[in-house]
């Protein structure tokens, strides 16, 4: 009997059948609401609000932050802020490019 609760005590089992209650740094605690200014963000920030606001997902962002979002949304998410910086970037690429070109034509 004594080997098997030692047993139990070390692989972390528990007698009980919840083992969620016994885990440390799971329980729900209140941040602090900040007033977001979506006006006034870093570029990138404004983005990752964007495609939030494309995917439906602003107003549960607004109303319980980003920790309220599943992985896979905010996969989906970082997948897009990805896509459109390497748009942009190669719209950026293109336009400096045809600027080099017609630079070249005119001299």
């Amino acid at each position: 009997m004594a080997i098997l609760l030692v047993t139990l005590v070390f692989s972390g089992s528990r007698c009980c059948g919840s083992r969620k209650k016994h885990r440390k740094g799971y329980g729900f605690f209140m941040a602090k609401k900040k007033k977001i200014d979506l006006k006034n963000l870093e570029p990138e920030e404004q983005l990752k609000y964007e495609i939030a606001e494309e995917l439906g997902l602003l107003d549960k962002v607004m109303s319980e932050g980003w920790k309220s979002l599943s992985a896979k949304e905010t996969g989906r998410i970082g997948g897009l802020m990805t896509k459109k910086k390497k748009e942009m970037k190669e719209k950026i690429r293109k336009e400096e490019d045809e600027r080099e070109r017609l630079m070249e034509e005119l001299l």
